[in-house]
């Protein structure tokens, strides 16, 4: 089945495209638009962290999402450079903490940050 704009709900479709540009950051070299659902993704040649944070889905969810992620890049393991955060389970003031203090963390560890993704960024206001 061709997924197209059309047929995909709101939230799979979100979650579609996080993980076909989540993909594109993941390799050294731009993926074809085909495997970015025609979007124009940067390539991440440096490692530069790419950092996913959750505060919707389960952790099993989350996992599941990954797996389609690193299919869709052509990539058999997590890049170290990649982080996913499940934040669904903690308060919106730890959340928070736990970003800030993450991406100054990563943004440390890889010589900076290539691509920050926030899935659900509305639970984060009051």
């Amino acid at each position: 089945m061709l997924l197209t704009y059309q047929n995909i709900d709101g939230l799979t479709r979100t979650g579609v495209y996080i993980s076909a540009i989540l993909a594109g950051t993941l390799v050294a070299e731009r993926l074809q638009t085909e495997q970015t659902l025609g979007l124009d993704v940067t390539a991440n040649p440096k490692g530069m962290a790419v950092l996913h944070y959750d505060t919707e889905q389960s952790e099993a969810q989350l996992q599941e999402n990954l797996g389609k992620t690193l299919r869709r890049a052509g990539v058999e393991s997590v890049p170290q450079f990649y982080h996913s955060l499940y934040l669904a389970s903690l308060s919106r003031k730890d959340r928070l903490k736990i970003i800030r203090e993450s991406m100054a963390l990563f943004h440390h560890r890889h010589g900076g940050i290539h691509l920050v993704v926030i899935d659900g960024i509305a639970d984060l206001i009051l």
